[in-house]
């Protein structure tokens, strides 16, 4: 509750936000509309509580001013229970600039984990295992690698908002999904969940190495030296 004005004329401001526990930053390209409608039910379906969690979305600007893009989102979201965000601004490189996206979305997230996602939830209460995970670390900097149902330790990891203030980012490069879990097993912040079951991104981080024609031995050695300043920087806070 924010007081503005003199005690002889006061406004009473509640932020709408207050209270919010999740904020899942999703990138709509046009193309991709079709199957929108269906991952935002699939998060609803799957949240115990959906008023407490909000969606902040990228739709690329040339197809807001092309397709009456925008129109359709907010027509949509205005159904759903959660709160919503919407941001346009240009395509850039598209799909190889994902991690721009969602650097810059997590710069508007009121909740207090912070969660890239667009793909479809099948089962698993999301909202409570982000609420339970809070004080797992005292500072909250941790993040939470999604593995779902995946025989593989890799997930689409949930970050704190604490994480993404500390290090200034989501990531800093392409893959980021895999910058994250690697950071967060060298500074031992990593909190392992099977229990939320989702569609895996497998072919898209083929597709995303093969256009970036990096070879994956060659991106792991990547992520591996982005990662060395990251560790320094938290290491020199926390020894």
């Amino acid at each position: 509750m924010q007081i503005i004005g003199t005690p002889d004329c006061r406004l009473t401001m509640k932020d709408p936000y207050d209270g919010i526990i999740a904020s899942l930053l999703v990138s709509v390209p046009s193309t991709k509309f079709r199957v929108f409608p269906k991952i935002v039910n699939s998060f609803v379906s799957t949240c115990s509580n959906p008023q407490m969690a909000e969606l902040i979305i990228k739709i690329d600007s040339e197809d807001c001013v092309e397709n009456t893009m925008l129109d359709k989102c907010i027509s949509f979201l205005s159904k759903i229970p959660m709160k919503y965000k919407i941001v346009c601004y240009p395509k850039f490189q598209g799909y190889n600039s994902h991690i721009y996206f969602y650097n810059h979305l997590a710069l508007l997230a009121d909740g207090h984990t912070i969660w890239p996602m667009d793909v479809p939830i099948l089962e698993g209460d999301w909202l409570s295992l982000f609420a339970k995970s809070r004080g797992t670390f005292e500072d909250n900097i941790y993040t939470i690698n999604m593995v779902g149902n995946s025989t593989s330790k890799n997930g689409i990891p949930a970050i704190s908002v604490e994480w993404f203030r500390f290090f200034g980012c989501f990531a800093p490069i392409n893959c980021g999904d895999r910058f994250v879990r690697a950071l967060g097993y060298k500074i031992n912040r990593i909190i392992h969940d099977h229990t939320v079951i989702f569609r895996h991104r497998s072919k898209r981080t083929r597709k995303l190495r093969k256009a970036l024609r990096i070879h994956k031995s060659v991106l792991k050695d990547l992520i591996g030296r982005c990662t060395v300043g990251y560790v320094d920087l938290f290491q020199k806070k926390y020894g």
